[in-house]
């Protein structure tokens, strides 16, 4: 891999060159604004880019979910079938990662040698290293081979791109490097919301691993015996090595099962829980700190920290129908009926996860179809995990957004807009901690602690097939099932690859689905797609550009492939 040679990597504090601490950060309390500026890219990715980040493009292109959207919403249409309107409409998010890689790159260059130091600032090179794995991960998952820089350079403006980037295989072992120092040099005491922590590398790690094995290697079933990877420092990781830290994780990180499922998610805080009925039989309410997120992606209810993602999986309202606990939005992501109609009704998840308008909100099948007259892809069915909430407290009883009352606004009167959703993001569930340990070691104990928390007969035994079903329901919706769908089907450009995730993309067309009030059938070359690109997006046309010739254009996107015009 050629160094980059590139003059805008950091600003300098003093003139040495020579010396990394001559160059901001210079003191502790640097380091730690450095880090925490991190996160604010972090929290950029649904604050900024709430419409092109990992997590919504992951639940719109897997199986479950379609895109929706209004007539002019063509981008998110487009991305559901693995095809592009507008070359560039993931530009921005691939900017913000690379933008959070070069601060993190400075957190690491400039802590120098991890032996001497202390608690404290060990702790910070571990959240680091782990964020500069999340931010790598969701680019290799989305675009497969791009450019490892692990040179600082200051904003996104200062980033070369070096000459030659390693192939994908090289890729994933530096991630998974990073994530094993990550853990290696971070503390199970630090564990605060939000922040990048020692339980929260290990199942990141995990999962990265989970996905290298499956794809690239095209390892189905992972619970047996699998040949060491290789890192770039020369250390090896086991299968054993990944379990180790998966199960100490889960012992020692402090986090656990929430009793009850629904409490994971915002419609029931307890003022909107007030007035729904669905919620109103629970002793706990939702709390934006609980114990089962290993990691989410934090928002505050202020302009440029809020979480705007969950305003594009809002309810499209044509009309003025009253749709409490809900509230309005754009009508992103419809659930597949295809789901509905093979989770059984006796998982109390599927009703605490997805909303059934005729059965919820409306009495008759026409009052739901007047009320999203102008929704494309719309099926009658919404998730309710990422959503607007709304409560009745407060002087005008109608507010735009998620928790919009007294106790989470302060006068109960305020209406701080769509834009504005203080709920935070999750990205990793100790849910999803248990069923990874429980896929990697064959054994079925923590799924049937997954299965207790909600009341369902506990496995006899271990089976892939029983794995596949409870991730698919305790995860959904959560951006999760598109990197399980296509590990557990492998590469599809390899002629040994298996069929289950085209399978699974296939088994949407046919589905029925309203347009603008008219009945339509979903009809896309699904599988088709997914050979022809693997299931990656095509690099942003402006980084093609400015790469000079290091990015290219890639198979099923050169030209017009993947052109989606199409009203």
């Amino acid at each position: 891999m050629a160094t980059v040679s590139c003059d805008k990597f950091l600003d300098k504090a003093t003139g040495d060159e020579g010396n990394v601490s001559s160059y901001f950060p210079a003191t502790q309390e640097d380091v730690m604004q450095l880090l925490n500026s991190i996160y604010a890219v972090l929290n950029a990715s649904v604050s900024e880019y709430p419409t092109s980040n990992y997590i919504m493009y992951a639940n719109i292109v897997s199986d479950d979910q379609f895109g929706g959207g209004g007539v002019s919403d063509l981008d998110i249409q487009a991305m559901d079938r693995m095809m592009y309107n507008d070359r560039d409409y993931f530009a921005g998010y691939w900017a913000n990662c690379y933008e959070g890689i070069g601060r993190a790159n400075m957190v690491i260059t400039a802590l120098g040698d991890p032996e001497s130091l202390d608690e404290e600032l060990s702790q910070c090179l571990g959240e680091a290293y782990m964020l500069r794995a999340y931010f790598y991960f969701t680019l290799a998952q989305m675009f497969e081979n791009v450019p490892w820089v692990e040179q600082p350079f200051q904003g996104f403006d200062g980033l070369c791109y070096p000459p030659l980037f390693p192939e994908v295989g090289e890729l994933y072992m530096h991630i998974l490097q990073d994530l094993k120092m990550a853990y290696e040099k971070m503390f199970y005491s630090y564990n605060v919301q939000g922040r990048a922590n020692k339980a929260a590398a290990a199942g990141l790690l995990a999962r990265v691993y989970m996905f290298y094995q499956g794809f690239y290697n095209g390892v189905e079933e992972l619970a047996r015996d699998l040949v060491e990877l290789e890192l770039p420092d020369g250390s090896r990781l086991s299968k054993r090595e990944v379990i180790d830290m998966l199960r100490s994780a889960i012992e020692n990180g402090g986090h656990e099962l929430i009793q009850d499922f629904r409490m994971i998610w915002p419609y029931s805080n307890e003022e909107t829980a007030k007035d729904y009925t669905y919620v109103q039989d629970m002793s706990e309410y939702f709390v934006t700190d609980n114990r089962e997120a290993v990691f989410e992606i934090c928002c505050a209810p202020v302009s440029g920290q809020a979480n705007r993602m969950y305003r594009y999986f809002g309810l499209r309202r044509a009309g003025g129908a009253d749709i409490f606990p809900f509230n309005e939005g754009f009508g992103f992501a419809p659930v597949n009926p295809g789901l509905m109609k093979e989770w059984p009704d006796s998982d109390p998840r599927k009703r605490a996860s997805v909303c059934a308008l005729e059965d919820e909100l409306f009495p008759t099948h026409d009052d739901w179809m007047e009320f999203n007259s102008d929704g494309m892809e719309f099926t009658g069915y919404v998730q309710k995990k990422y959503q607007t909430y709304s409560s009745k407290e407060g002087e005008n009883l109608k507010f735009r957004e998620a928790l919009s009352s007294r106790k989470y606004y302060g006068d109960g009167k305020t209406d701080l807009g769509l834009g504005n959703s203080p709920v935070n993001v999750p990205v990793l569930r100790y849910a999803d901690m248990l069923l990874m340990w429980v896929e990697l070691e064959g054994d079925v104990t923590g799924m049937n602690q997954v299965r207790a928390r909600i009341g369902i007969e506990p496995r006899q035994s271990y089976n892939l097939d029983n794995v596949k079903e409870e991730r698919r329901y305790e995860l959904a919706f959560e951006g999760v099932r598109w990197g399980d769908m296509r590990r557990w089907g492998g590469d599809p450009r390899q002629p040994d690859g298996n069929n289950y995730c085209k399978q699974t993309l296939e088994k949407q067309n046919g589905q029925t689905v309203y347009n603008c009030g008219q009945v339509a059938t979903i009809n896309s070359s699904y599988a088709e797609r997914y050979t022809e690109t693997g299931g990656f997006l095509d690099y942003p046309e402006t980084e093609i550009i400015r790469s000079n010739g290091v990015l290219q254009h890639k198979d099923g996107w050169r030209g017009s492939d993947g052109a989606y015009f199409v009203r």
